[in-house]
């Protein structure tokens, strides 16, 4: 699956452990520095690379679903989301289809995330080809002043949109209540 995959392509470095007693959910993994917070659910391990592209930010492997989630970002102008936002989340999303094989968008949905200070969001789930195969996408995406940081789960079979849903959900500015890092 992709852990035993990344490590046979030598860009494995390390797993991380995070699991919790019993199986339970540990408490999300905040980033401080970049603003964000995300479960990390039992079964799911963070994956470090030898030569980790400088967008990404966190990525987390699922062994025996053969999942991946990846939060990552990206610097440029993002107060389109504020002033017009139709076009540019048009714009975002032409970039996943330009990036994709046979795109198709399941749902999308604008949002305002966060307790204390709202930050802009946005939902979207699509559907692409891989190795032939249409695969289900789950992505959210938080727009702060001058870049953007989303979340892309993979959803490969039915059974694992409820997961990856979870882990999308849960993904947004940083609860100031949220644990100090670890």
């Amino acid at each position: 699956m992709p852990v035993r995959l990344l490590a046979a392509a030598g860009v494995l470095l390390a797993l991380g452990g995070r699991a919790a007693a019993g199986g339970k959910d540990p408490p999300p993994y905040v980033d401080r520095t970049a603003g964000f917070q995300v479960l990390v659910p039992a079964g799911w391990q963070p994956v470090t690379l030898a030569e980790p592209p400088r967008e990404v930010l966190l990525l987390c492997a699922n062994d025996a679903t053969g999942q991946v989630f990846v939060v990552s970002k990206i610097v440029g102008p993002s107060e389109g989301i504020e002033k017009d936002p139709k076009p540019f989340l048009a714009g975002v999303e032409q970039g996943i289809k330009n990036k994709s094989t046979g795109y198709k968008r399941i749902s999308a949905k604008q949002r305002s995330l966060g307790r204390v200070r709202k930050v802009p969001g946005w939902d979207l789930w699509f559907r692409v080809e891989r190795d032939g195969k249409p695969v289900t996408m789950a992505a959210r995406f938080l727009f702060f002043r001058g870049y953007a940081i989303s979340v892309m789960v993979d959803a490969p079979a039915r059974a694992q949109r409820k997961e990856a849903r979870r882990i999308v959900e849960s993904f947004g500015p940083i609860d100031p209540a949220a644990p100090a890092p670890r």
